[in-house]
């Protein structure tokens, strides 16, 4: 994909080098736009610029430029490049203010600001969002999309602050619900239970006749799953249980109180049903979204479990526990459909607990199969597929059952792949002192 991008760039400069003059029409704004995100992306920033300057020359008259205008802004902070962010959202705050985009543009600013740190130049634009827009049909949406973004930075006063705002501003908006929701959920991730609970309430008493009612509070118990406050999200996964049955987000509340109820098994020392526990997920769930999440996370109740009993030194008692662990991820790759993400994880961390355990030919069966783009792991986290298997050929060749030559030609080629994906000095020493074993 990279190569393929950057041969892409190559020729979008020399298309643009040479002055060629997109024909007006909605097609070639879209081809501009690609060939913008793809400078971008590849870190040219002057070309971009040059190019985004080309773009609302050319097509000043047209009347998709303010959206192709913002959508470019978006791909800049979604690059992280926030500060280019601000200047391409106030083109499309100054050059088309009457356009639909022009609050989400002010929006923009307020949460590149927010990225960036800049909080006093943050709330200096949410003062001009609310004034400058206050008669704007997007207004509601734009404020609380400020308020997420204070959330997700992890500024919850600030967060707090405009959830108020909204709920006190726009109380028959859409967003008011989820301003509601949005305080529950702050407060959780404050760790004031107490607060939480309260808004929570408020929720339920104040947008009890809401049809998404439901739906903001699982992500309420989302939330509490998230914090590992068990007790507290089936709590609210019961609510929406035996409240709203016949809901989609019922079916979806049942699942993880299964889940839950499975995983206690587990930490109770009293699985022996776990299995069929399991089994009753898959064939109740089988077409609810978050199954493989659920599957995934009994086997990690599991792989933990078994991690910590091998680092107390109990050996036997890890290895049998991460057998557990190993059943339940082959759940993914035996009776559930392929999935981008969790096929590949349940193949890496079958992989890891029969490394765990010393069985590095079957680690080794597993971990290869994972290809080095999979998504089910990022860059960061591959290097730890490809040190196992350095790590596996490693010990296979030390006790014998495979010759030196070829284990070094593995070592090689993981391990070179564990120095390009990994910044930490710990295992960068761990894979040059193996690698060097094998000169």
């Amino acid at each position: 994909m990279y190569r393929k991008i950057v041969f892409y760039v190559i020729g979008c400069y020399i298309i643009l080098s040479a002055g060629y003059v997109f024909a007006n029409s909605l097609t070639d704004i879209e081809q501009a736009k690609t060939v913008i995100k793809a400078y971008v992306t590849a870190g040219k920033n002057a070309e971009a610029t040059d190019a985004y300057q080309k773009l609302i020359t050319d097509f000043a008259d047209s009347k998709s430029v303010s959206s192709a205008a913002y959508d470019i802004a978006e791909f800049y902070r979604d690059s992280r490049k926030y500060s280019e962010s601000i200047g391409v959202y106030k083109d499309v705050i100054d050059k088309w203010p009457t356009s639909r985009q022009a609050v989400f543009a002010q929006k923009g600013v307020v949460v590149s600001n927010i990225a960036l740190g800049k909080m006093a130049d943050a709330q200096a634009e949410l003062d001009n969002l609310k004034k400058n827009y206050s008669a704007d049909p997007n207004i509601a949406e734009a404020v609380f999309n400020v308020a997420d973004s204070y959330y997700w930075f992890n500024k919850f006063n600030e967060a707090e602050g405009v959830y108020k705002y909204v709920l006190a501003n726009y109380p028959k908006s859409d967003f008011a619900i989820w301003s509601q929701m949005g305080l529950a959920i702050l407060n959780i991730a404050k760790n004031d239970d107490k607060a939480a609970d309260v808004y929570t309430k408020t929720l339920i008493n104040n947008f009890s006749d809401n049809p998404k009612l439901p739906e903001a509070l699982l992500y309420i118990a989302s939330r509490y799953d998230w914090d590992k406050k068990t007790e507290n999200a089936k709590q609210v996964y019961e609510y929406v249980s035996n409240n709203y049955a016949k809901s989609t987000q019922a079916r979806t509340a049942r699942l993880n109180i299964l889940r839950i109820n499975t995983i206690s098994l587990i930490d109770n020392e009293s699985d022996s049903n776990v299995i069929s526990s399991v089994n009753l997920l898959i064939n109740e769930f089988r077409d609810n979204p978050d199954l493989y999440d659920a599957v995934f996370k009994i086997g990690d109740a599991y792989f933990d479990k078994g991690r910590s009993r091998l680092n107390s030194e109990d050996i036997a008692g890890g290895k049998e526990i991460l057998g557990k662990a190993i059943n339940v991820y082959d759940k993914v790759l035996s009776e559930l459909p392929y999935s981008k993400v969790y096929t590949w994880k349940a193949y890496g961390f079958i992989g890891f607990c029969y490394y765990q355990q010393g069985s590095y030919q079957k680690a080794i069966r597993y971990l290869e199969k994972i290809p080095n783009d999979s998504l089910g792991y990022d860059n960061e986290k591959m290097w730890q597929v490809n040190l196992n298997l350095a790590q596996s050929y490693d010990q296979l060749s030390k006790s014998g059952e495979i010759g030196h030559e070829v284990a070094a030609q593995k070592i090689n080629q993981y391990g070179n792949i564990v120095l390009k994906s990994s910044s930490n000095p710990l295992i960068i020493k761990t894979i040059r002192d193996i690698i060097e074993q094998y000169k």
